[in-house]
């Protein structure tokens, strides 16, 4: 009898142990989700805030405004490429319509504007 009491004691500490490892897996997921929404958001705030700069100082070099909002945010240190498109040759006219694309390793953002006064 004495070796089948030992033997429920170990499952029991054995189910214990996975159910500690699995919700440790289960916790470092989730956070690992958080950071990639947290980065994301952070991403398309910024692709928004340039969009809104540009509208209004439309001679602006579209990469300095995006270094500018991007260096005091958590995306500091990661690398942005930026690709801006205008519907016209030059972005500066009345009317006009342009798109700003932001890409990092893991995320991708769209924002787009036009070019009132």
């Amino acid at each position: 009898m004495k070796s089948l009491r030992d033997e429920g004691g170990n499952a029991l500490l054995e189910g214990v142990g996975f159910a500690a490892v699995a919700f440790g897996l289960l916790l470092t997921l989730g956070m690992n989700a958080l950071t990639l929404e947290r980065e994301a958001l952070a991403l398309q705030s910024i692709a928004r805030n340039v969009m809104r700069y540009y509208a209004l100082h439309p001679g602006k070099e579209i990469a300095d405004v995006v270094a500018l909002f991007q260096r005091d945010g958590i995306l500091a240190s990661e690398s942005i490429q930026v690709i801006f498109t205008c519907s016209n040759q030059d972005c500066v006219t009345t009317g006009n319509l342009y798109l700003l694309e932001l890409r990092t390793e893991e995320l991708n953002t769209k924002a787009f504007g036009v070019i009132v006064e």
